[in-house]
């Protein structure tokens, strides 16, 4: 290990620096009021913490997360521009102004950021492994790069922050799990959310977002209540408002256990979908018919019985969660066209007049575009490429 020496004039003043900051160059987030958790220095559940410097063009650059002791522990990295982008990327020499609030129960946190313009960070799962943090999620949606960062942990938390240089720590520290029962109310609205105009109403009716149980799904919930008769109160007082805020959209009410996220509801937000208009007619907007869930059409048969479209998965791997997209058939049943055939990203796809080829457009991680044709009746498929029609293909007839 490489040694420093240096004064003892300088090393003295140092050491009053730290003293006065706690540690040298690290700044603890300021508390609206005195810091009421059960541990010295941690703020708890109705509080909040603010720090950070003005920012523009930062970019929430990577999330990384870890326990230490008891606490589970979440550093935020920012840079200035971004690589992905096509900008620049510089040190940032401060992380951004930042809040950090504990939302009803102390399970849920909201971090607000301003001036941050990109967020490409990435989170992957083995680093929760072990941590009171199941998932978290972000949006960039309040107003020209201002947009919060949201945090599911199992059990309340009691919490602090502190910034050194570009990097935002935040300290979360775990309180006794809760038992009872509480009532939510629940409105799947999310999207509709981040840029609604009455957005500070909203969240006076404290409906936040949040994780349903699967780890993916994010709806919005209310504060909790002890009983169901608080609830419905609740709702009936601000049911009109909340139909005003989210057209189309039904809160409903759920009884939670302890500290267990909801549940997704996806019948609900397929009703919804059939919902939401898509155009306008003659001046007129108008709603459509609900053709697939969870994938996107492409091309019908030449019979018109039956169409062709796409269905995104995702798996585990080493590097995180990686995509790929299938071709799926929807006639009386829905049915893979190619068994465990894995595409990149599919542009467009049709058929041949007579129904038996199916050319399917592709584009691959290099950026090319292939085109693939897949004979409907034998499953086998015959690359253009091959024959000599080069390895970028626009588009077919």
């Amino acid at each position: 290990m490489k040694r420093r020496w240096i004064q003892a004039g300088v090393f003295l003043l140092v050491l009053m620096l730290a003293a006065c900051s706690g540690r040298a160059g690290v700044v603890a987030g300021q508390g609206d009021g005195e810091p009421r958790g059960e541990d010295k220095g941690f703020y708890t559940e109705g509080q909040s913490v603010t720090g950070g410097q003005p920012a523009e063009g930062a970019n929430l650059k990577d999330i990384s997360v870890w326990r230490q002791g008891d606490d589970t522990v979440v550093t935020l990295s920012f840079r200035s521009g971004s690589d992905e982008a096509g900008t620049e990327e510089r040190t940032l020499p401060s992380a951004p102004v930042y809040t950090l609030r504990a939302l009803d129960g102390a399970t849920r946190f909201a971090l607000s950021l301003e001036g941050v313009e990109y967020w490409d960070f990435a989170l992957y799962e083995e680093e929760l492994a072990d941590t009171a943090l199941l998932g978290l999620f972000h949006h960039s949606a309040f107003g020209p790069n201002n947009g919060a960062v949201y945090f599911n942990m199992s059990q309340p938390c009691d919490f602090r922050t502190e910034q050194s240089g570009n990097q935002l720590t935040c300290y979360f520290r775990p309180r006794q799990p809760r038992q009872e029962n509480l009532w939510y109310i629940t409105v799947n609205g999310y999207d509709l959310y981040p840029g609604n105009e009455n957005l500070d109403l909203l969240q006076e009716l404290t409906l936040y977002p949040t994780l349903c149980s699967d780890l993916t799904s994010v709806i919005l919930l209310s504060k909790g209540f002890e009983d169901k008769n608080q609830a419905q109160q609740f709702l009936a007082q601000h049911e009109q408002t909340i139909s005003r805020l989210l057209p189309g959209r039904v809160p409903a009410l759920v009884e939670l256990t302890g500290d267990a996220l909801p549940e997704n509801d996806e019948q609900t937000q397929l009703l919804n979908l059939m919902d939401t208009p898509v155009g306008a007619l003659d001046g007129e907007i108008c709603e459509a018919e609900l053709m697939q869930a969870n994938g996107r059409f492409l091309c019908w048969a030449p019979d018109g019985a039956s169409y062709i479209y796409t269905r995104t998965s995702y798996e585990v791997s080493e590097g995180g969660m990686v995509g790929y997209e299938q071709l799926w058939r929807h006639g009386q049943t829905d049915e893979p066209v190619l068994e465990g055939h894995e595409f990149v990203s599919i542009l467009s796809a049709e058929y041949s007049s007579d129904g038996r080829y199916l050319a399917v457009l592709e584009q691959n991680e290099q950026l090319y575009r292939n085109l693939e044709i897949i004979d409907m009746n034998t499953g086998l498929t015959y690359l253009p490429t091959e024959l000599g029609f080069g390895n970028d293909t626009p588009a077919f007839v």
